[in-house]
């Protein structure tokens, strides 16, 4: 169907990329330094945030919390009924582009992967 397999390497890892972009969500906030750390969010209707919790050692990333909580995400929740999803995300900053983001575990995504 696609014809040679030399050029299904490149058509994973072009849709491998565009999964992840689909998962990033930019924060618009900028900041002069290097951080990453974990995030769980809590989804309600909207969707919006109604809580989030840093793992430990992301403390420094709470300067970002107002960003985390009014970003919006790629989350579809049903309209009639109060449904919450949990979502956890990497948070990452860099210095040399003063850009955040939070890019979401893929949905079903195991939380301690296996070793």
């Amino acid at each position: 169907m696609l014809g040679h397999d030399q050029g299904i390497d490149g058509l994973v890892e072009r849709a491998r990329t565009d999964l992840i972009q689909l998962r990033t969500v930019r924060l618009g906030t900028r900041l002069k330094e290097d951080l990453q750390g974990s995030v769980t969010l809590l989804f309600g209707p909207g969707p919006r945030v109604e809580d989030l919790s840093f793992t430990k050692g992301s403390a420094p990333l709470r300067v970002l919390d107002g960003a985390i909580r009014s970003a919006t995400y790629p989350v579809v929740l049903p309209d009639s009924t109060p449904v919450k999803i949990v979502r956890r995300g990497v948070v990452t900053c860099s210095s040399a582009t003063g850009n955040c983001a939070v890019v979401l575990e893929e949905s079903g995504a195991p939380s301690n992967p296996p070793e």
